[in-house]
């Protein structure tokens, strides 16, 4: 990841958007294996995982960590080898992360926000999913635009985790109980579609 990191100069201060909602600050902690984020200018990736409420234009997090690169490849390896290359087909098919990153850089800059204003995959708006998640990739106390930050919609979750064998979301549901302890009505939200960490 800090391979990566150095290929991607354009930064800017984490935008409050990947805050930790309780604290209203950036995380920092790795959730698993509890490294130091900010201060060891450590790589890493936020996840977030939202609900938008379109009768109230409100959005609720219902499910956010950050995780180091290296715990990140253990939560990867819990995936099967047929598993992977299905998601990673998906992904060929549906977005060219470079001349996304191009585009955007060119069309926005480094506007955080309208990196994920729209699904990368289906191009559906935020306001349009019901749930959504959003990742973006961290070093120390900046974002690397990198080939993040970006929003996954409801859609693109569904689609993904039917590529996903039985014993894959089973491991990954299993991965995300043990560590983070989901609570009932989560555990029902990603039952079918675990979080997502492409």
């Amino acid at each position: 990841m800090d391979e990566l990191s150095n290929m991607f100069p354009e930064r800017v201060a984490i935008p409050p958007v990947f805050y930790h909602t309780e604290s209203e600050a950036p995380f920092s902690h790795c959730v698993l294996c509890e490294r130091e984020l900010l201060e060891s200018n450590t790589s890493y990736l936020v996840e977030k995982a939202c609900k938008y409420h379109p009768e109230t234009g409100n959005t609720d997090v219902k499910f956010e960590y950050a995780i180091c690169w290296e715990c990140a490849g253990d939560m990867d390896a819990v995936m099967s080898d047929e598993s992977r290359d299905a998601m990673m087909e998906y992904l060929i098919q549906h977005v060219n992360l470079l001349e996304r990153r191009e585009r955007l850089l060119t069309d926005h800059g480094l506007v955080s926000e309208k990196w994920i204003d729209h699904c990368m995959f289906k191009g559906s708006t935020l306001e349009a999913n019901e749930h959504f998640q959003l990742i973006g990739h961290f070093k120390g106390k900046q974002m690397v635009f990198s080939l993040m930050p970006y929003m996954v919609g409801e859609e693109a979750m569904k689609e993904m985790s039917l590529l996903l064998s039985s014993k894959t979301l089973g491991e990954m549901n299993r991965f995300f109980d043990q560590f983070f302890g989901l609570p009932p009505e989560l555990k029902d939200l990603f039952k079918d579609r675990p979080p997502i960490l492409l």
